[in-house]
């Protein structure tokens, strides 16, 4: 632009000089066009030397690349390991090629299925495979201080069979919990089983399964423990097909006989319930949770869903305690008109949770809800077939229609299974008053006036008090 400018000066100041006839024009022309010449060349020089010293570079940069090992640079190590991190940001732990989500045995040999990623050596290795062979491809988030599962399979190549729940307030929460459990461990069926005493009679709460074999409700009673009752610690118990030690019905929770090779089980602590929660899952394939990580999950899983059964249950106790608002006398009144209908005895059992007031002064209201549902879940167990009423905070009614030694016998165990329960504050058990149909009492106010004055007497005994 600048030479441009020196020429257009040249040429006006040789027209001008024509034009007015002034000889000092041409000079001022001349040095302009010198100007503009000098301009041009010290441009083309520098260029010249540009491009000189950018070949020089060039040529200094392959002979550093030529003299440089044949490993990956620490930049691409970096990019790969940047990569690894947005994959793993969103949820994506696992690359397979086409054809590999059966699952099998022998591909999870080959890539390593089981690695904890404690300090990335696992993912370096990884990483190691893909490039050896460009087929595979696998991925893991080398996540210090954490533990490392790999999904294993897709939605498109597993279906949910059977996904049930007993417990209607809890069905929302324990189920998506227990397929995401499921999916992780490979397990072809999970479920929480109920254990209410020593008897291996279980019930299923809450089932996820891929077999349309699984129950999806009831109970059944296996001819040996799944778990001993004292085994109520955290840990896992493996019974295993080639052992024989799934024999005598031990997956009763399958309508017919499946060729299960591995059952993991777990104790699930609920502190304020007499039963005994189990979780349970099996696959029909030997060593299900081979690795540390997946055992550790297991572990924590299962304090999950007892934390989850300790608040739901309490929560559902006291839901059920405001949506029957009717009278207790109308309740009695029906189960009297039942009793004679069917012609077959009635007694009414009142029972109190003692030290009422240290449970709610110690924990509150939440405190008074747990020993509820303690009290509550415990006469349900005992009482097969029973009606459980609530008739105030802490009082609960039982009706039997059984006779008064049958009752009796009944009272006297649930105040000895009650009496210093580490559930319950202060271990005051609880107070029972029992009050059985008769003609002299077919009246509702009559039938709970006794069972009242019975429960008072119980008060100041400190035993079981039947009246009728």
């Amino acid at each position: 632009m600048l030479r441009v400018l020196f020429v257009i000066a040249a040429v006006v100041a040789v027209a001008l000089a024509l034009v007015i006839d002034q000889p000092l024009l041409f000079w001022a022309a001349g040095a302009a066009l010198g100007v503009a010449l000098t301009v041009a060349i010290v441009h083309v020089v520098r260029r010249r030397l540009r491009r000189k010293r950018y070949k020089q570079a060039s040529r200094d940069q392959a002979e550093s690349l030529a003299d440089a090992p044949p490993e990956a640079s620490a930049d691409e190590e970096a990019l790969g390991d940047e990569r690894q991190r947005d994959l793993a940001a969103v949820g994506i732990l696992d690359i397979r090629p086409k054809g590999a989500a059966d699952g099998s045995e022998e591909y999870e040999e080959r890539l390593g299925t089981d690695a904890v990623s404690g300090n990335g050596s696992a993912a370096t290795a990884a990483n190691g495979s893909a490039r050896a062979n460009p087929k595979v491809s696998r991925l893991t988030a080398p996540v210090q201080g954490t533990l490392d599962f790999s999904i294993q399979e897709s939605s498109q190549s597993v279906r949910i069979a059977v996904n049930e729940s007993s417990h209607q307030s809890l069905r929302t929460v324990l189920l998506p919990y227990m397929q995401a459990y499921r999916g992780i461990t490979r397990a072809d069926t999970v479920c929480l089983l109920r254990q209410p005493n020593r008897a291996p009679q279980y019930h299923i709460e809450a089932i996820v399964s891929v077999n349309r074999n699984a129950r999806g409700s009831g109970s059944f009673v296996s001819k040996t423990p799944l778990l001993q009752w004292e085994h109520r610690r955290p840990g896992l118990h493996f019974r295993s097909a080639s052992e024989n030690q799934l024999a005598g019905n031990v997956c009763g929770y399958y309508r017919q006989r499946v060729p299960i090779k591995q059952v993991v089980l777990a104790p699930v602590p609920v502190p304020s319930a007499l039963a005994r929660y189990v979780l349970l899952a099996d696959a029909m394939r030997g060593h299900m949770l081979r690795s540390e990580a997946k055992q550790i999950l297991s572990i924590n899983f299962a304090h999950l869903l007892g934390n989850i059964l300790e608040t739901g249950i309490g929560d559902e106790l006291l839901r059920e305690g405001k949506e029957d608002v009717r009278p207790r006398s109308e309740i009695v009144d029906e189960e009297i008109w039942r009793a004679q209908d069917q012609g077959t005895p009635l007694a009414l059992a009142l029972v109190y949770l003692n030290c009422a007031e240290d449970i709610a002064d110690e924990g509150g209201q939440r405190a008074v809800m747990q020993a509820e549902s303690l009290l509550v879940q415990r006469l349900r167990e005992t009482v097969r077939g029973a009606r459980v009423e609530r008739f105030g905070e802490l009082l609960f009614g039982v009706f039997f229609k059984e006779a008064g030694e049958a009752v009796e016998q009944w009272a006297i165990r649930l105040q000895q299974d009650m009496l210093g329960h580490p559930g319950l504050p202060g271990g005051g058990g609880v107070s029972i008053g029992i009050a059985v149909l008769d003609d002299g009492n077919a009246s509702a106010e009559a039938l709970r006036g006794e069972a009242t004055q019975a429960l008072r007497e119980a008060f100041a005994t400190g035993m079981p008090t039947i009246v009728g």
